[in-house]
């Protein structure tokens, strides 16, 4: 199957799950009110933590490696990257319940403590696994399995939550327990077709694990600083903002979301090819033309949906939530920057040279704290959305200069051209 039948096949799997999505997200604010809702997206922010911090990445690595070592060594990896796993989850637990009270404390949560700790953990748990299942999938090759576990997921999630609804059961608590079910249900199809192995042994390779700690350290510190800008602004500012204006601001962020569907189906397909090739020229061309693809048809979808974005809001939301759609317009900008430049990044993360991206982020992020540093005692709401999407704008820019730089391609080679539409307008066709 070819890369642009592959991004289409992720890119219409990723627009079901954001409907699901969006669906969900209805009931949730309908059901909890914004100041529940905030609660809520303050404790999906721990498992974000959670995620960019414990989850080392050696599923990454084994797409990279995968690709280039020995298929007799699949079991090695599997196993080596789930006993990691198993490590990254207790380290997690053990640091999370130590600084539990304090986190609770200070964003003033309601609940009990331990309840909100075991259900946060579960579905830590049961995403990490899933994750690392859904790479093994990735690598092989097997995308169709991979968009499978994640309809499986999402789908279930919803009739979960449309029966909790229905039955006047559905809670904070009772949200986190029905995805963590679905999480797992996905995953055990995910380990279901990987019917090819046998697991015959569970114990780590030291030759992997070092070979994969090469690779992964960087890809590792490079996510966390990817991450560390949405982790950083979602937990200062319920201490600047009402719990109100701090969820319209949590929606807000879930949506503009919607721009990355574009770029990572994309990125899904990318990443294993361009690890397998070795012809440089091959992948910057490919590179290029994805950014260029992608920055129309985001632009055309944006021109489209912004005239009816107060109507949508309103009907879907209610009047309460009116400010989502002054949000969405001021990071809408900034975001679809950073979002085409993810695809560039692929250029240094399949070669061994992400190491550029890592010094990017570290210049990126010290430049944010201490913007934010300057500018604390003027945050309101519209101002923490202007910040964020200057954030994200920057970041971008950032992005494609170190890949512009490092290719030797010139400026025009990202400007759209007619090509561009010709070849968006070809692809329309054949999917019909």
């Amino acid at each position: 199957m070819s890369i642009t039948k592959q991004s289409v096949s992720v890119l219409f799997r990723d627009l079901i799950l954001f409907i699901v999505n969006f669906f969900i997200s209805i009931l949730l604010a309908r059901t909890l009110g914004p100041k529940a809702l905030a609660e809520y997206f303050i404790l999906i922010l721990i498992t974000l933590i959670a995620d960019t911090i414990f989850r080392f990445k050696f599923e990454i690595a084994y797409v990279y490696f995968g690709n280039r070592d020995d298929k007799k060594n699949e079991v090695k990896y599997i196993s080596t990257i789930n006993i990691v796993t198993c490590f990254s989850l207790l380290l997690f637990l053990f640091i999370f319940i130590f600084f539990s009270s304090f986190l609770f404390n200070r964003w003033n949560l309601s609940g009990n403590i331990y309840t909100n700790v075991t259900i946060i953990f579960l579905q830590v748990l049961a995403s990490f696994f899933y994750t690392n299942y859904s790479y093994y999938h990735i690598k092989l090759g097997n995308i169709n399995v991979f968009n499978s576990m994640l309809l499986i997921k999402t789908l279930l999630f919803l009739l979960l939550i449309i029966i909790c609804y229905f039955t006047n059961s559905l809670s904070i608590i009772t949200i986190f327990n029905v995805n963590s079910i679905a999480i797992l249900i996905a995953l055990l199809y995910g380990i279901k077709k990987l019917n090819n192995f046998k697991f015959t042994q569970f114990k780590i390779d030291h030759s992997l694990l070092k070979k994969m700690f090469s690779y992964t350290k960087n890809v590792y510190l490079i996510g966390t600083l990817t991450q560390l800008n949405s982790i950083f602004f979602k937990s200062v500012l319920p201490n600047f903002l009402s719990k109100s204006n701090y969820s319209f601001l949590s929606i807000s962020l879930d949506r503009i979301l919607l721009i990355n569907k574009v770029p990572d189906s994309i990125n899904v397909v990318l990443f294993p090819k361009l690890s397998s090739s070795n012809d440089n020229n091959f992948n910057i061309n490919i590179i290029i033309k994805s950014i260029r693809v992608s920055f129309i048809v985001l632009v055309f979808l944006f021109f489209l949906t912004a005239p009816f974005l107060n109507f949508f809001i309103i009907q879907i939301y209610g009047i309460e939530y009116l400010k989502v759609s002054h949000l969405l317009l001021i990071i809408f900008p900034g975001y679809i920057l950073y979002s085409l430049s993810t695809i560039s990044n692929q250029f240094f993360m399949t070669n061994g040279r992400n190491n550029f991206i890592l010094k990017n982020l570290i210049f990126f992020n010290i430049s944010l704290f201490i913007l934010f540093f300057f500018l604390k005692d003027k945050i309101t709401l519209y101002s923490s959305a202007i910040l964020i999407s200057i954030s994200y704008f920057i970041l971008g820019m950032f992005n494609f200069y170190i890949f512009k730089f490092y290719s030797k391609i010139k400026f025009k080679n990202f400007l759209p051209n007619s090509s561009d539409f010709t070849f968006i307008f070809t692809k329309i066709k054949l999917i019909k």
